[in-house]
């Protein structure tokens, strides 16, 4: 693997996402000559496969126990698992190990992905030919494992959301995934019975669910489904009433939504996935609309570019501030405005005049 491919590896992973991580492995597979390479990143539990490219294994987003393969047992060790020859392995037996036979694989590397002494994932490099790899491979791997060091460490900001999906009509359920698929880009799994929820474990961003679910509340389900004990959690309701929005907070809930709210249970799955969201509790009367909340130049500022649609990196460049600091203006807004989310920001703003107070003509009044 030429030095050049290593600064472009680099380069693409400057602005980790989705596909730029798909890119830099894809270098990566060429320039080590392989047949199939992959990144996981480890939990306390599992492993889970962020990207891969090249032959079929396992699918983007599989979770499996560090024991079910060789390689993941060894990088979790923090060592570096590489063996010319597998089918000649006689304890290459795990469930993984097998599968990886069975699909033509014959040599194998996994270099562990480290940040501070701790093993926070694993590169893993397969050929179908064995004896493909030589020692000075694996340092250049290992040189390229640091580099994503810092994506796995960051992950948190540009993978998708993970999120559970819970309700009685397949419908709805369905319904409520495809949108938070196409405007949240989310990997949403939907169960619509008590015993899919038993049966359902794994680790989810957000769980949305009906406030009644599966003959119980929602707070029954918590103890139902291992998968939303540990998982924020979203109320999305068919009817608007007091003590259903009670119900759902008493249980846990971040945010009620009900279903004529669907347009913004996108934007309040990515604010908590995001972190820039503000939780706000039951409404209480008189609430967010009784009067018009007085917002600071900068505020003001931010909730314009969330009007246009700007991402919070985005308003960073904008307004030429960090990240962080567009964040606790959002936060801010949010508590002020009594919402949980941009496109609420946005909402509840032009419904109480103030984007339309703010627009060009009255800019001059912020200076």
């Amino acid at each position: 693997m030429s030095m050049e491919i290593v600064s472009t590896v680099a380069e693409q992973l400057s602005a980790p996402s989705q596909q730029s991580v798909e890119r830099a492995l894809s270098l990566v597979m060429a320039g080590a000559g392989a047949t199939r390479v992959s990144l996981a990143v480890f939990s306390s539990s599992r492993v889970e496969l962020v990207s891969s490219c090249g032959r079929a294994l396992l699918a983007n987003g599989a979770q499996v126990p560090f024991d079910a393969s060789s390689m993941f047992a060894a990088t979790a060790r923090r060592t570096v698992f590489w063996e010319r020859d597998i089918g000649g392995l006689a304890d290459f037996g795990r469930p993984v190990d097998r599968l990886m036979l069975a699909s033509g694989f014959r040599s194998a590397c996994s270099i562990p992905v480290t940040r501070g002494g701790e093993a926070l994932g694993a590169l893993s490099v397969s050929h179908a030919s064995p004896a493909t790899l030589r020692p000075e491979d694996i340092g250049e791997l290992r040189t390229v494992s640091a580099l994503f060091s810092v994506v796995l460490g960051r992950r948190q900001a540009w993978r998708p959301p993970r999120v559970l999906v819970c309700h009685d009509s397949s419908l709805i359920a369905w319904g409520v995934a495809r949108l938070l698929e196409q405007s949240a880009q989310a990997q949403v799994t939907v169960i619509c019975d008590p015993l899919e929820a038993m049966l359902t474990d794994g680790e989810f961003d957000v769980v949305v669910s009906d406030v009644v679910v599966f003959g119980g509340s929602i707070a029954t389900l918590r103890k139902l489904c291992p998968a939303a004990r540990c998982s924020r959690l979203i109320a999305f309701s068919g009817y608007e009433s007091a003590e259903q929005e009670r119900t759902a907070f008493e249980a846990g809930a971040l945010a009620f939504l009900t279903e004529s709210q669907a347009a913004d249970l996108p934007g309040t799955v990515r604010a908590i996935h995001d972190g820039a969201f503000v939780p706000a509790g039951p409404r209480q009367p008189g609430g967010p609309g009784a009067s018009r909340p007085a917002l600071t130049r900068r505020e003001s500022d931010v909730l314009l570019n969330l009007e246009d649609g700007l991402t919070v990196r985005q308003i960073s460049r904008s307004l030429a501030i960090s990240e962080s600091t567009v964040k606790g203006y959002c936060r801010a807004l949010f508590s002020k405005l009594g919402v949980h989310s941009r496109a609420q920001a946005v909402r509840v703003a032009r419904e109480q005049g103030i984007l339309h107070r703010l627009r060009p003509g009255d800019r001059a009044l912020r200076a």
